[in-house]
């Protein structure tokens, strides 16, 4: 059963939005039980709640047709490790930049990531689309030929 590319792309969505929700939800939750008061979240850490599923799931609806691949896989950890480390190491050094510069930032290196992706997933010989349809071991037809008279 294949579901249609809108309802896909609008599950993906609610996905997202719904764990960019949970994420702040236990945040309010976890802050107010340790301190007794719900704190503001520092920029860099609500950016990456907020950016790291979405270039995840931007990457993933972009490159749904290769989801069976492992390289695809990867790919959508390292995206999410590194911006998660970048996002510590601002942290961690009190960089606070404003959400613009952020989000200029990301945008500019979405571009060669969805480069490398369409290269890498592109290659010869990566995936199940370099032998279509093959015999199987048995010697009988593919299973798209029984049946049917071969000329």
């Amino acid at each position: 059963m294949t579901m249609k590319q809108k309802t896909r792309d609008n599950l993906i969505y609610l996905g997202v939005g719904l764990g960019v929700a949970g994420a702040g939800i236990f945040y309010a939750f976890y802050t107010e039980r340790t301190t007794g008061t719900i704190q503001q979240i520092p920029g860099p850490i609500l950016w990456g709640i907020i950016s790291t599923p979405g270039i995840v799931a931007l990457v993933l609806e972009g490159f749904w047709k290769y989801r069976r691949r492992l390289a695809l896989w990867i790919i959508l950890a390292l995206i999410a490790a590194i911006n998660i480390s970048v996002v510590t190491i601002a942290y961690w050094r009190g960089w606070s930049p404003p959400v613009l510069v952020w989000s200029m930032v990301t945008g500019a290196c979405m571009v060669p990531i969805f480069v490398l992706s369409w290269k890498l997933l592109r290659a010869e010989g990566i995936g199940p689309t370099k032998y279509p349809r093959r015999k199987p071991p048995s010697g009988l037809p593919a299973p798209g030929l029984r049946g049917k008279r071969r000329e």
